[in-house]
């Protein structure tokens, strides 16, 4: 009878623990072997459990960063190649943004800072392709304004897309900002320039392309003495590039919010995420841009680095620990509610999320040994 009732017992108690605090699963770590500190940018799945992996290494003699490029192989448990990607001699440092496959090639985008000084730091983009073994074969500068940058990078049959923000001059200074979006060709050839000077959004903010239409969503960054000037703050759009013109755009939290991100849901709404000192708050917008729902809660989470959705109803959050600033954190939120089902800690000093169907996939710097690839059960 008290054999039976301690594993009656056992058994709530690992239930409660599983649905409460979300306790971890499984997970299967690859060493990424790089003697200097590296913090991931992207995570992109590129087929057959492998991932094309960017960020940058840190040097702290200078101090800069300089990208880098690598494919994981999780199966195998190693790295097939790391890439050095190298920036113009009369600047000051780069960062690897973004990666995508494309048949045997891998095309990862890169930004490139001019100078160490802020109000004279100019952000250029650059695409390089490499190949099947990490070469690299050819390298592209965007060159539309005096600072340029992404917020989406992907392959369609037209080509590679990139969908970002310009400046003519640096954030701290100002200057007339726009949204645009260049296509090129597999050999990086320009093919098509699509430039709106109405603002633009901040590098963090969160896009998706479907044909001509673009949906785009974080801090909005307008241009003075226009209208829009009045929205300094978190917003979301939808815009369709063919015509020019912004279908619409709603503003979601002032720039005061401590953090915050936003993802397109499969049925058109967008769910936007933001912090302040006590609360998170959830905001979902319908697919006219209209506030359907807004939850505001005690904060879980003090960081918001990633946004992914679990089974349509499920908004995962992934950030900065409120008890560690080292550890990371993934918060379950009901879309319904609003209310937390689960918040687990899963990495150290992690970056580079990634949301696979089953899978969460991040880079983790833990405090003793080197930076790995982390994946776990979501």
């Amino acid at each position: 009878m008290k054999r039976s009732l301690c594993i009656l017992l056992s058994l709530l108690t690992s239930c409660v623990a599983g649905a409460v605090l979300g306790a971890p699963a499984l997970s299967s770590d690859v060493a990424l072997d790089v003697s200097q500190p590296f913090s991931a940018r992207a995570i992109a799945a590129v087929g057959a459990e492998q991932y094309c992996v960017t960020g940058a290494v840190y040097h702290d003699e200078i101090p800069n960063d300089s990208a880098m490029a690598m494919l994981v192989d999780s199966r195998r448990h190693r790295v097939l190649w790391k890439a050095d990607i190298p920036f113009a001699k009369d600047h000051f440092e780069n960062v690897a943004t973004a990666c995508l496959r494309d048949g045997d090639a891998y095309y990862v985008l890169t930004e490139e800072h001019t100078d160490s000084v802020a109000n004279r730091n100019r952000t250029e983009l650059v695409v390089n392709q490499l190949s099947a073994t990490g070469k690299l074969i050819k390298q592209r500068r965007i060159d539309i304004d005096a600072n340029v940058w992404a917020n989406r990078f992907e392959a369609s049959p037209d080509g590679l897309s990139i969908v970002g923000g310009t400046s003519t001059q640096s954030l701290e200074q100002g200057g007339k900002r726009s949204v645009f979006r260049a296509v090129f060709d597999r050999d990086l050839t320009r093919r098509q320039l699509t430039v709106l000077p109405t603002g633009a959004f901040s590098s963090d903010a969160s896009a998706k392309l479907d044909g001509d239409s673009l949906r785009i969503a974080g801090q909005f960054l307008p241009n003075e003495g226009t209208a829009a000037s009045s929205n300094d703050g978190y917003a979301a759009s939808k815009i369709d590039l063919r015509k020019e013109r912004y279908v619409w755009s709603t503003p979601v939290y002032p720039l005061k919010t401590e953090a915050a991100d936003a993802i397109f849901l499969p049925d058109g709404r967008t769910a936007f995420v933001g912090l302040n000192d006590r609360q998170q708050i959830v905001s979902l917008l319908d697919s006219s841009g209209h506030v359907a729902n807004r939850f505001a809660k005690p904060k879980a989470i003090c960081g918001v680095d990633a946004l992914g959705i679990k089974g349509g109803a499920i908004l995962q959050v992934v950030g900065k620990s409120c008890k560690d600033d080292h550890a990371t954190s993934m918060l379950d939120i009901d879309l319904a509610t609003g209310d937390v089902t689960s918040l687990r800690q899963v990495g150290e000093n992690a970056s580079g999320t990634l949301f696979e169907d089953d899978a969460l996939v991040i880079v983790s710097a833990p405090a003793r040994g080197g930076a790995v690839l982390h994946r776990t059960a979501r």
